[in-house]
């Protein structure tokens, strides 16, 4: 994330889904990923999302840690360590934001790769991992994106035209819930899933 892209035009399509989510009783928690060494605005990140107006929703932070460099591996650790802690109802999202989306390899500060996707989400049937991507962002379509993940188990994602969200879980059953919720609350022809 960089701060001088909050607040376009992607970040109220993510509002949209988050809030959706949060209002369905689902428990959302969004991490940013900063990829600036200055650090990340979340207090302004915080209210493009309305999470203010959430109780079922929270943006975690830690100042001083980035999602770059010497930091990435640390800042993964980090993010794992905090899901798997939090004491939160069922039905728990994890969403990535990272700058520009999801490679197959090749770190950088603006993507996260697949295999640190299959490192957070594997054998967590009690949650979906989510990760925003921006179409064709490290040479990878919707469609070649969802085949890359399908290992995990069930791949949804909801299409925002330039830009969507991914959601991934080994629980099948979970992510049809997330599923039948997108299509009945948004345009069921832009959510789109492997299974």
């Amino acid at each position: 994330m960089r701060n001088k892209f909050l607040g376009d035009r992607f970040d109220m399509c993510k509002r949209v889904v988050v809030s959706l989510l949060g209002h369905e009783g689902f428990s959302v928690l969004v991490f940013p990923l900063p990829s600036e060494k200055s650090g990340m605005d979340y207090a302004l990140y915080e209210r493009l999302l309305a999470v203010e107006s959430s109780t079922r929703v929270q943006v975690m932070k830690k100042d001083g840690l980035n999602f770059w460099g010497n930091q990435r591996k640390e800042y993964i650790a980090w993010m794992q360590a905090t899901a798997l802690s939090l004491t939160i109802p069922e039905h728990k999202v994890i969403i990535l934001d990272p700058d520009t989306g999801v490679r197959l390899n090749v770190p950088s500060n603006q993507f996260m790769l697949v295999s640190e996707l299959q490192q957070l989400a594997m054998g967590k049937n009690e949650m979906i991992l989510a990760v925003y991507h921006h179409k064709h962002a490290g040479k990878l379509s919707y469609e070649m994106l969802s085949d890359s993940l399908g290992g995990i188990g069930g791949v949804a994602w909801y299409d925002f035209g330039s830009a969507a969200l991914f959601f991934l879980s080994s629980n099948r059953k979970l992510i049809g819930k997330l599923l039948d919720t997108l299509r009945r609350e948004l345009n069921p022809n832009r959510a789109f899933s492997s299974l």
